[in-house]
């Protein structure tokens, strides 16, 4: 991929996921030359396939966009790319280019390539490029909070009008009580135990790695530069949305856990990564619902690996098996029964979400 392919790649994003209340000329926006070059030119092209392109006859066909970065496997370094926005032109899928593009990004040097919204439109293609589908972490959960200002911003969205959001507080007001309790649980009180901070650098770098002892798979933490540049290109990549990050400290002050969430402009809070010792990690997931009642989000929804499913029960969360599930394709045999043992902790800062050309509503 060059960036001069950034109009082609967007006429057939389109022609593939729609327009999801997103006008031509902002798709067109999306894949600009910036956002082209944070991926092409980012600093660890060198390990991993880059986002390529499937030419027929002269014609650019298909696209998948690609990013690598570091991890630790089993105390070792490794190299993991993850793939976004595999899109073949409707007018090109008999030439398999969807399988061309995978078998090729997964050729790369990287060790392992990893695909965290692997859907049944492109389970084939990933079948035959030899990927392996891991069902387990295809669940989500999702958590209204103010459902009238949500639902009303999801039709403001639907008829291309923003300013219908403007009603958005006037309709939650007007809710009766009955029916806000019955599609919005109560907030939970903040845990007394946890007290909320900022999150820093220095937190997760002095702490990440211990928070995660049990993991066999997970991403590398303990080294600053890494995590401030994952922390510039999460705000680069979602300009339009406002980062929350906060840490959870015990009364005597030991960081117990932390997460990370992306709000859009429509309210909608999606949670980038969330991290917490294995006691706390309820009283974290109550602490977050609790901080995002009190921001601009109107409902929040995120990954449930299987680790998290028992601690998230009874806090009024929607639990749906997601079409989208993960695909891996790796060099290294030993990587798999990983995932098959609920061994990887791997957040949507290393999926596909980040490099979505578009706010995700």
């Amino acid at each position: 991929m060059e960036i001069a392919d950034g109009p082609r790649v967007a006429e057939i994003h389109a022609n593939v996921f729609g327009h999801v209340g997103n006008s031509e000329e902002e798709i067109r926006e999306a894949y600009s030359p910036s956002f082209l070059s944070e991926l092409l030119d980012h600093r660890y092209a060198e390990h991993s396939a880059p986002p390529l392109v499937f030419e027929q006859d002269g014609t650019i066909a298909g696209f998948v966009l690609c990013l690598c970065r570091p991890a630790i496997f089993n105390g070792e370094n490794i190299w993991v790319s993850s793939t976004s926005h595999l899109g073949v032109d409707p007018e090109y899928r008999s030439s398999l280019a969807a399988v061309h593009l995978l078998r090729a990004i997964a050729d790369g040097p990287q060790d392992m390539t990893y695909i965290d919204r692997s859907n049944m439109s492109g389970r084939k293609a990933e079948q035959a490029a030899g990927f392996t589908a891991i069902p387990e972490y295809s669940l989500r959960w999702t958590r209204m909070l103010r459902p009238g200002e949500a639902a009303t911003n999801r039709l403001a969205d639907a008829a291309g009008k923003p300013v219908l959001r403007n009603v958005g507080p006037f309709i939650e007001r007007a809710l009766p009580k009955p029916m806000r309790s019955q599609l919005a649980a109560p907030i939970p009180p903040r845990p007394p135990a946890l007290a909320v901070e900022t999150l820093t650098l220095d937190h997760v770098v002095s702490t990440g790695h211990s928070l995660l002892p049990e993991f066999d798979l997970h991403p590398v933490l303990d080294d600053p530069d890494h995590v401030q540049h994952e922390w510039d290109q999460l705000d680069r990549l979602q300009s339009s949305s406002r980062i929350l990050r906060h840490v959870l400290l015990s009364k005597r002050g030991d960081v117990v856990g932390w997460y990370i969430v992306s709000i859009s402009p429509f309210g909608w809070a999606e949670v980038m990564q969330f991290v917490a010792k294995r006691p706390a990690q309820r009283m974290a997931m109550i602490s977050l619902i609790h901080d995002l009642a009190e921001s601009e989000a109107t409902r929040v929804s995120g990954h449930l690996p299987p680790w998290l499913l028992y601690d998230i029960e009874g806090l009024g969360c929607k639990i749906t098996a997601h079409e989208s599930t993960v695909a891996v394709h790796s060099h290294t045999l030993e990587l798999l029964p990983a995932f098959a043992n609920n061994k990887v902790w791997l957040s949507a800062l290393e999926g596909e979400t980040v490099m979505s050309p578009l706010t995700a509503r």
